[in-house]
């Protein structure tokens, strides 16, 4: 395991070490590599992965919001369920932590396959959304489905934890651009500041 595990779309090598000059080519073994509160720095590129950060503190920092892309598979995968499976394309479970900077989540329109779309979403963990932006999760062509939400979290162990979302640019979503839930008993303290939120 390494406590900084780097990720380069335009690794071609043979067998992916993910030290800095032998780099994984995609993030999810990153994720398995990288030691609890360690760093996965994404390099420029495209990345069409759902990712999952499950009983872990991680932090993930692209090269720029402009030039480092996460993008939706066409189908996803349950990442959680609370009154109904979530398929986040990003999903941090399990008393998990997850720190993003620098990132661009592209839902790409492909909701039609992953009915309780998500973004981002956290299902009993915390961490930090900043400087990213988060586009397009939604149905193709754009309908009334009652689903497509950028950022999501549910909080319902009693187990107090933080969100922070801050200064990203959150559009062209379906349903909405935040769902941040929990109950009473369920401490959730959300930090919301600087976004921009546009789209239908």
């Amino acid at each position: 395991v390494l406590s900084g595990v780097y990720v380069d779309a335009s690794a071609a090598f043979s067998t992916d070490l993910g030290g800095k000059y032998h780099p994984y080519s995609t993030i999810t073994p990153a994720i398995t590599r990288v030691v609890n509160g360690g760093k996965i720095l994404v390099a420029a590129g495209a990345y069409e992965e759902q990712l999952t950060v499950d009983n872990k503190s991680v932090i993930f920092e692209g090269a720029s919001v402009n030039s480092t892309f996460i993008n939706s598979p066409v189908t996803l995968a349950t990442t959680f369920t609370t009154s109904s499976p979530k398929k986040c394309l990003v999903g941090v479970i399990n008393n998990g932590s997850l720190v993003i900077k620098n990132l661009t989540f592209d839902g790409l329109g492909r909701g039609n396959t992953n009915y309780q779309f998500v973004g981002v979403g956290f299902r009993n963990s915390g961490g930090t959304v900043q400087n990213c932006k988060v586009l397009n999760i939604k149905d193709t062509p754009f309908s009334g489905a009652q689903h497509g939400v950028a950022i999501y979290s549910y909080n319902d162990d009693a187990t107090a934890r933080t969100i922070n979302i801050l200064n990203n640019e959150i559009s062209e979503n379906k349903k909405n651009a935040m769902a941040l839930n929990a109950s009473d008993t369920n401490p959730l303290t959300v930090n919301v500041d600087g976004n921009t939120v546009t789209g239908y």
